[in-house]
C-alpha cells in the first residue's frame, strides 16, 4: 500500500542524510561525492511521488536550528552568511527541471491552478485544517484510512474549522520558535512535520 509514498519518503531521507554527510558537514572529505549522491536520491524522490519537493526546506530548517551557532533567527542567518545558500542552487534546479518535466508530460495539472485564481487560496485554507488533522492522528490514528471522504474544502478564512486550526498551527509553531534554542529537536521535528505537508 502506498508505494510511492514510501519510496519517495525513503529518498528523501537518503539525499537529507547524504546532504548531512556532504555539503552540510564541516569540509568532510568527499563532500563533493556525498552531494551529487544526494542530488540523485533528490531526483529518484520526485520520480517516486512529489512530495520529495521539500528536500531544501527541510536541510534549511536543519541549518537552522542546528547549524546556527550564534542563534540568530532564520533571515539574519542567511544575510549574515549568504554563502549558505550555494549549496541549494543544485536542488532548485533538480526541483526546476521536475517542474519543467512534469509540465510537459502533465501540463493540465499545472494549468488548472493557474487559471482558476482562488484555487490556491483554498487550497492553502484546507492546508491550515490538514496540518492539525495530522497532529489529531499522531495522537489517534483511528481516520487515517484511504477512504476518508469527510474532509471537504475550505473556501473562507471565517470558517469555523479554519480559524481553530489556524489557532492551533500558530500555538504549535508559537512552542517550535520558542523552543528551539533550549529543546532544538523538538522544533525540528515540528518544523518537518508542517514541510513535509505541504505539497
Amino acid at each position: 500500500f502506498a508505494r510511492s509514498t514510501l519510496l519517495s519518503t525513503f529518498f528523501l531521507l537518503t539525499g537529507f542524510c547524504r546532504y548531512l554527510r556532504g555539503p552540510h558537514g564541516e569540509a568532510r572529505p568527499r563532500s563533493s561525492v556525498w552531494q551529487v549522491a544526494g542530488l540523485v536520491s533528490y531526483a529518484l524522490g520526485f520520480a517516486s511521488k512529489a512530495t520529495a519537493i521539500t528536500l531544501p526546506l527541510l536541510l534549511l530548517v536543519c541549518e537552522w536550528v542546528f547549524l546556527n551557532p550564534g542563534k540568530f533567527g532564520p533571515w539574519r542567518l542567511l544575510r549574515a552568511e549568504p554563502k549558505r545558500l550555494q549549496k541549494y542552487v543544485p536542488l532548485l534546479l533538480v526541483a526546476c527541471a521536475y517542474v519543467a518535466i512534469r509540465q510537459i508530460i502533465a501540463p493540465r495539472a499545472l494549468a488548472r491552478i493557474a487559471t482558476h485564481q482562488g484555487l490556491v487560496y483554498i487550497y492553502f485554507l484546507t492546508q491550515i485544517r490538514a496540518w492539525v488533522y495530522y497532529l489529531e492522528l499522531w495522537v489517534w490514528p483511528a481516520l487515517m484510512v484511504s477512504d476518508y471522504s469527510g474532509f471537504g474544502w475550505s473556501q473562507h478564512f471565517w470558517d469555523y474549522r479554519v480559524l481553530v486550526s489556524f489557532g492551533i498551527v500558530t500555538a504549535v509553531l508559537g512552542i517550535a520558535f520558542v523552543l528551539w534554542t533550549k529543546q532544538p529537536v523538538i522544533p525540528f521535528f515540528i518544523f518537518w512535520h508542517f514541510i513535509t505537508l505541504l505539497p
